[in-house]
């Protein structure tokens, strides 16, 4: 029974761990946190090694990503929702980029930016 657990629990991180691999994954916690709302609101640094839940899917000409991501900062806590698609060689295209603060229920829409196609470039990934 308890390798079944664990396998299980490995199978789960995994998932996790190919989820915050996907572009679409690391341009929405680059949007966060890069954004000056969000760090008034959860402090810095930021930290989203919580148990995430969500899928992504990744196809030969399309992806796509769906999220629930629990942030942690020294002042606050928060849920990242994001779900958004890609094509091709276009740029992400996210329907879905909110953080809700846990202490106000504060929503931060982070849409504009994310959709922003310039600010989709990220460091050492291609």
């Amino acid at each position: 029974m308890a390798a079944i657990g664990g396998g299980s629990i490995a199978g789960i991180g995994w998932i996790a761990g190919r989820v915050k691999d996907s572009k679409g994954y690391r341009i929405a916690i680059a949007t966060v946190r890069a954004n000056p709302e969000v760090q008034a609101a959860l402090g810095t640094p930021l930290d989203d090694s919580g148990f995430l839940t969500g899928s992504f899917t990744n196809g030969t000409h399309w992806h796509t990503v769906f999220a629930q991501i629990p942030l942690k900062g020294p002042k606050d806590r928060a849920t990242l929702t994001v779900t958004g698609t890609q094509t091709g060689d276009s740029p992400w295209r996210f329907e879905t980029l909110v953080v809700i603060v846990q202490s106000t229920r504060a929503e931060i829409d982070l849409r504009s930016t994310a959709n922003n196609p310039s600010k989709q470039k990220l460091p050492g990934k291609h």
